[in-house]
């Protein structure tokens, strides 16, 4: 029940959107790239950072948003654009081998929980790799590219952002695993979370706070920390590495108006150290912007 309620909040969501003056495409999207940045006169953890309200998509504050970012597990939301785009059906399988499993492992990866070697639909492999920011989802997707059409998903990534106009990101692995070469930047962001917003199923997945697959797995969103305090959390992606970070994309709702906001680069905060430095600066944020 609390499923249905938060993705027929997020479908009202997108309706108020259709509903205003503004359409959605690709130059009104932009537009924000142009604006005078304003800065919020309160301190936060994130440096880099940008507002919006969702009913006319207008950039309330942008800070560094076109600065070049390491982006963690916030790359899975370029993965997730980049399948909505290419497949038509979601009900394709696929799964994550055993040597694979042990890499991410090795590399400290997080994961979903997927079993090795269990076959998984796409569609339920793309809650994984959103909700849990699965690495093992992202690898089983990566592979169904690789086993059915002999591409590279991150090559259709790369793509993809040029397809987007995106100047300012560039990828090298599907994971968000850090790599000098792999980064973004706030604007890029930004265009994407809209993209995945125009399907149906981007919302879904976006919007959901857990996600069932089986008897054995279901799988929970890493933003579902952010609504524990007063925010209405509609859903999200947040992402982490020590050399990013921490990051989060977060939608939430406000005296009946629905907001995006995206902060990256809050140093310093670890969950190894239970420091959660991005949702701090959530907190903060609404607090200062709506309660003072």
């Amino acid at each position: 029940m609390k499923k249905k309620i938060v993705l027929l909040l997020l479908c009202i969501l997108l309706t108020a959107c259709s509903k205003t003056s503004v359409s959605y495409n690709a130059e009104n999207i932009n537009v924000m790239k142009d604006i005078e940045e304003k800065s919020f006169d309160f301190v936060t953890h994130s440096d880099h950072y940008l507002l919006a309200d969702m009913s006319d998509f207008e950039v309330l504050y942008r800070h560094n948003t076109s600065d070049v970012i390491y982006p963690a597990s916030l790359a899975k939301l370029f993965v997730l654009d980049t399948v909505l785009n290419t497949l038509d059906d979601l009900s394709g399988t696929s799964y994550i081998d055993h040597d694979e499993f042990m890499w991410l492992i090795e590399e400290d990866s997080s994961l979903a929980g997927l079993y090795v070697d269990q076959e998984y639909t796409m569609e339920d492999l793309l809650y994984a790799l959103i909700l849990p920011s699965g690495g093992d989802a992202a690898l089983a997707i990566e592979d169904y590219y690789t086993r059915n059409f002999n591409v590279s998903l991150v090559d259709l990534v790369n793509e993809r952002c040029a397809e987007l106009g995106l100047k300012s990101s560039h990828f090298t692995n599907t994971t968000g695993l850090h790599d000098p070469d792999l980064y973004t930047c706030i604007d890029d962001i930004y265009t994407v979370v809209m993209d995945i917003l125009t399907f149906e199923k981007g919302r879904e997945i976006i919007g959901s706070r857990y996600h069932y697959i089986d008897s054995k797995l279901t799988v929970y969103s890493t933003t579902n920390y952010a609504g524990t305090t007063g925010m209405w959390v509609i859903g999200g992606k947040t992402g982490y590495t020590p050399e990013s970070g921490q990051s989060i994309v977060l939608l939430y709702k406000h005296n009946y108006h629905s907001y995006l906001l995206i902060l990256t680069n809050a140093m310093g905060g670890s969950p190894i150290n239970r420091e959660y430095f991005h949702y701090e600066d959530c907190f903060t944020i609404f607090d200062n912007l709506y309660y003072n």
